[in-house]
């Protein structure tokens, strides 16, 4: 399984919306919040999810496969074929769509979208001018990097240092002896310190500096913040990773200098983090793939689920408790307001699906962080987030997945026995996965059960404590 997918796969919480405050067991129309979409299963036909082959673990069969998903699961991969095979009814594409789509079409194909839009908006910074030109507020207040070097470079003492830099770069591209020695170091710490002076005029209480092709949050560990960032170790590990760079691509293909495609090849980026890719994009001048997104502070994260331009599953993104349900609705709500804009524009919200991240901020406002447009939103990955996974096919369809339904049994059942049906379905349904996250996933069995009243408050408390014990099955 790829590790992009798993990372924050277990470690969420799965809130189910929008709920009566009633301790009776809701109906299934009431596990959905009036703000979300609701799926004609009479008009679009059998529900069939596509998935690539590459995805499903060793030992796990078709009707393991159909319950994880809590649909009917097709597997594809290997030869493309010259075109889709067509089948009756609605297709879920969850992965790459552009990869599945050629080989499994439905007459309906609400998470098929468009790849050229898809691509294009991969580029985080390209999705903020867009979205901000709808909607000023609908993210967190950014500026883009050119703006700045536009300030520096109005100044004397500006033009100089980016004068300077740029002999730097082309020293590192032609000379294959060239080592950026201290005169360079204090070069790029200088160059940095000058762009966070200028971020932290615009934004004093820091800014998270993003760049146009990561996927990242505001919560995330490991991003790049202004008030917290350590220039002259980043410039020193560019330095050293220069020289990785530098020894591999000459020696390698017995060449006498760089170019600048060795420095944007995908290899590179995976080989170096992302202090690699910032000080890269500021030599190099890209000053349109970087952001300083202003640093908001967020009291939780979550995840909206939207196919064909519309919501239909909203979850918790960490494992951070962060208010009642009806901040789910009132999210959803937010996202609906501007798939209206968004449309009413002309663009096709409606063709659009990916998972939306969203933040509360302390205010009370709530902002998208990322639309990840075509993304693989792992929240829908049934193989390691089932009850996630089934919430999104219940919402879809309209009726509990077999898989909530056996979960609901919990309703009836005294403490004892709620653990008990929780462990259960954990070896009925979770034994292809490791301890850890058999753990995680009980948890969101256990959030589940909480928002649909099937556990009180302290029953919820104690099973989750049970769920997350270190050495249980």
């Amino acid at each position: 399984m790829k590790e992009l997918l798993k990372a924050p796969l277990f470690t969420l919480f799965t809130l189910l919306f929008a709920l009566s405050a009633q301790g009776t067991a809701p109906t299934c129309a009431r596990q959905f919040s009036p703000q979300t979409a609701k799926f004609d299963t009479l008009k679009n036909g059998p529900l069939t999810v596509v998935i690539d082959a590459e995805e499903v673990l060793n030992g796990i069969d078709q009707a393991q496969l159909n319950q994880l998903y809590g649909a009917n699961v097709v597997t594809v991969g290997g030869t493309v074929p010259a075109s889709p095979k067509k089948i009756k009814g609605t297709v879920v594409h969850l992965g790459d769509a552009g990869f599945l789509r050629a080989y499994i079409v439905g007459e309906n194909n609400p998470t098929k979208g468009f790849r050229d839009l898809y691509q294009k908006f991969d580029d985080k910074i390209v999705e903020y001018l867009w979205a901000t030109r709808l909607d000023p507020n609908i993210m967190p207040i950014s500026t883009v990097f050119v703006d700045y070097a536009k300030e520096l470079n109005a100044t004397p003492e500006g033009r100089a240092l980016l004068a300077n830099v740029e002999s730097l770069r082309k020293n590192m591209l032609n000379d294959p002896n060239f080592k950026i020695q201290k005169s360079e170091k204090i070069l790029l710490v200088s160059l940095v310190q000058n762009f966070i002076s200028l971020i932290h005029r615009d934004f004093p209480a820091g800014a998270i500096i993003k760049l146009a092709k990561e996927f990242q949050s505001a919560d995330a560990s490991g991003i790049l913040k202004s008030d917290k960032m350590d220039v002259t170790e980043i410039v020193n590990g560019f330095s050293e990773s220069f020289l990785k760079l530098q020894k591999k691509v000459l020696s390698k293909n017995n060449r006498t200098h760089l170019s600048e495609r060795d420095f944007a090849d995908d290899e590179s980026s995976a080989i170096f983090n992302k202090n690699w890719s910032f000080i890269k994009a500021l030599v190099f001048g890209d000053f349109n793939s970087i952001m300083a997104q202003k640093q908001e502070a967020i009291i939780g994260e979550g995840r909206m689920s939207m196919a064909g331009g519309k919501v239909y599953n909203v979850v918790d993104r960490f494992y951070k408790p962060w208010g009642p349900p009806e901040l789910f609705a009132h999210a959803t709500k937010v996202l609906n307001e501007f798939i209206a804009k968004a449309q009413a524009s002309g663009f096709p919200m409606d063709k659009m699906s990916g998972g939306v991240d969203f933040a509360l901020l302390d205010s009370g406002r709530i902002v998208i962080l990322d639309f990840n447009f075509g993304a693989m939103d792992g929240f829908l990955d049934g193989i390691n987030s089932p009850i996630t996974t089934n919430m999104f096919i219940a919402n879809l369809t309209g009726q509990r997945t077999p898989l909530l339904e056996e979960l609901s049994q919990a309703r009836n059942l005294d403490f004892e026995n709620k653990w008990r049906l929780i462990l259960s379905m954990s070896q009925k349904y979770l034994s292809h996965l490791s301890a850890h996250d058999r753990r995680s996933v009980r948890g969101d069995m256990v959030r589940w059960l909480g928002m649909n009243k099937y556990v009180t408050e302290k029953e919820e408390e104690l099973l989750f404590q049970k769920a997350h014990e270190r050495f249980q099955k």
